[in-house]
């Protein structure tokens, strides 16, 4: 029996990444992951089932850490500290980003290659639980989720959120992309006053 060896794993896991990420899943074979390795098909097929396995390899540990962060029992907050909400926040916020950055290659993989993948969905979950977890911050700073308008305004506002993050690791540095990242935050954050205002939240009402 073989002895499966590590170096051999991450060798084809890096080969894998940089195939994935500068062609999409769907454009790589088996064979142009072994000929990047150095190795051949058939050792690359003794530590990976299959293209899919390879995938879920390299963005199953983000895959956990975003799941983990957007399930956290939301806290009872106060309306009047809507405008503090940034400030409250900012260590979770900090560590959010700094996870992003660190996987950025990761999250690229996730959300813009995985076409063809069983992860291909994944974007689409993590904006339905990004929006869930908006609706639910906003509920319980007493906007009224019944307002027709509601549901679509997390979704399009968990929806972009992304897209700027996705944009942002695909075009800057990390030190560039750090900075960029929070400040989306703060908007994103910063903005929930006048949310709150349009549904209703604090006891505002609508013209």
């Amino acid at each position: 029996m073989q002895v499966l060896k590590s170096e051999v794993r991450d060798s084809i896991l890096r080969s894998a990444e940089k195939l994935f990420l500068k062609d999409g899943f769907e454009k790589v074979s088996m064979r142009s992951i072994a000929q990047t390795s150095g190795m051949t098909v058939g050792n690359v097929y003794r530590y990976f089932k299959n293209k899919d396995d390879i995938f879920g390899a390299l963005v199953e540990s983000l895959l956990g850490v975003l799941t983990e962060g957007l399930t956290h029992e939301i806290e009872p907050l106060n309306p009047d500290d809507a405008d503090k909400l940034f400030e409250k926040y900012f260590d979770r916020f900090e560590l959010f980003t700094s996870i992003v950055i660190a996987q950025r290659r990761s999250l690229i993989l996730l959300f813009n290659k995985s076409h063809g993948t069983s992860y291909e969905n994944e974007y689409n979950r993590f904006v339905g639980m990004m929006a869930d977890h908006l609706r639910d911050h906003l509920t319980e700073m007493g906007c009224d989720p019944s307002l027709s308008e509601y549901n679509g305004f997390c979704d399009v506002l968990a929806h972009m959120f992304l897209q700027g993050v996705l944009k942002v690791l695909l075009n800057e540095p990390d030190k560039e992309a750090m900075g960029n990242i929070m400040q989306l935050l703060r908007m994103t954050v910063e903005s929930i006053p006048g949310y709150m205002k349009f549904f209703g939240g604090d006891d505002a009402t609508r013209d």
